[in-house]
């Protein structure tokens, strides 16, 4: 028992030490002066909300010049990069062929409408023979036999008329063809815009259907682009689209969304838009490779703070905010950067003050001092 004694008492000691020694930090804790940090204020601001797009500038409409008749090229009109009109002469193909074959349908024309003519008259002769022999045959002045012959008569020369009428149509649908193909040799524009590629030269033959020349329409000029799949719910037709060229960098070209596909490519996990970019000046050309952004909404009040006032560490993204001398740990979710500032999309309010110096130094109720930039 007297053995245990001295064991107990040393003990006793060792905790009350323990226990001076736990106390020490609180103490500290409690009379650590206060760090000096500047603040600033919580502010909300305007944001435009974008989708990335990326892309081509097409011509807004292409059109290949193709032959309508076969022949030899004897004239070229128009060549690379020349501004042509709907209706304006391209090229021509040799067309005396065509010429004679036109004077040869109207030369026959106008014999099957003498003939028609004749027939007409014939019939009318016959027609009135047959009514006088009708009269007489009621009269019994002539033969069942005699009336029957004129009545042949007659009808002869009716199917000969419509015949002649027949022939007629068909030798004005033939020369109606002789005159389209004599039309046809002269290759006009079929649509205003600009001369992209010529692909026929003088003395050339070329066969019906051969292409001659490729036109293209660059004011305005068509966007096709891409945007992720995630985007699709924000896209929709009317949109404004703002893009970037490498040809003239630092310069941005204004366009309108004007259609959005329905469904997304299963290979690249991506939605296809198309824009209409106004192109005036020239400055753009077809082909060109873009890039840029559909603008989707403006938030008028968006909550940011500056970017030296947010902290980050192993994937934790906090703030400090100070409120009666003390600073207050707040974990928050940022968003876009504007400048120098960070969206903060939950976290924060408005209006608040969050320390924007000696972040390394604060934790969770750490005592600080406001102090002046």
């Amino acid at each position: 028992m007297r053995r245990a004694a001295p064991a107990l008492l040393l003990a006793l000691l060792l905790a009350a030490c323990g226990q001076g020694q736990a106390q020490d930090p609180a103490k500290k804790a409690a009379e650590r002066k206060p760090l000096p940090v500047t603040v600033a204020r919580v502010e909300t601001r305007a944001v435009q909300r974008s989708v990335e797009t990326v892309g081509s500038l097409l011509a807004w409409e292409e059109s290949q010049v193709k032959a309508e008749v076969a022949g030899t090229v004897d004239k070229i009109s128009a060549d690379l990069g020349d501004r042509v009109k709907a209706g304006q002469v391209l090229a021509t193909v040799d067309a005396r062929e065509f010429r004679l074959q036109v004077e040869q349908s109207e030369a026959s024309l106008r014999m099957a409408k003498e003939t028609q003519e004749r027939m007409r008259a014939e019939q009318d002769e016959a027609k009135a023979n047959l009514e006088r022999a009708e009269e007489l045959y009621r009269r019994e002045l002539i033969s069942a036999q005699e009336r029957d012959r004129w009545r042949t008569q007659y009808r002869v020369t009716q199917a000969l008329s419509q015949s002649s009428a027949a022939d007629i149509q068909r030798m004005e649908a033939a020369l109606g063809m002789s005159r389209k193909k004599l039309q046809d040799a002269t290759i006009r524009a079929p649509i205003t815009g600009a001369v992209a590629k010529r692909h026929v030269n003088v003395g050339e033959f070329v066969k019906d259907g051969a292409p001659l020349f490729t036109l293209v329409v660059a004011d305005p000029l068509k966007y096709a682009g891409t945007v992720s799949e995630r985007y699709a719910p924000e896209l929709r037709g009317g949109q404004a689209l703002e893009l970037t060229v490498e040809a003239h960098p630092g310069q941005t070209f204004s366009g309108q969304v004007t259609r959005v596909a329905p469904a997304v490519e299963v290979q690249t996990r991506s939605l296809s838009l198309e824009a209409r970019v106004p192109n005036s000046d020239g400055r753009l050309r077809p082909g060109f490779f873009a890039k840029g952004a559909v603008l989707t909404r403006k938030d008028e009040t968006v909550t940011f703070v500056p970017a030296e006032a947010v902290t980050y560490f192993v994937g934790i993204t906090k703030v400090f905010v100070v409120t009666d001398g003390k600073a207050e740990e707040r974990l928050v979710k940022p968003g876009t950067r504007q400048g120098g500032w960070v969206e903060i999309l939950e976290g924060v309010r408005a209006g608040e003050a969050v320390a924007t110096t000696n972040l390394p130094q604060l934790f969770n109720g750490a005592p600080v001092s406001v102090v002046q930039k």
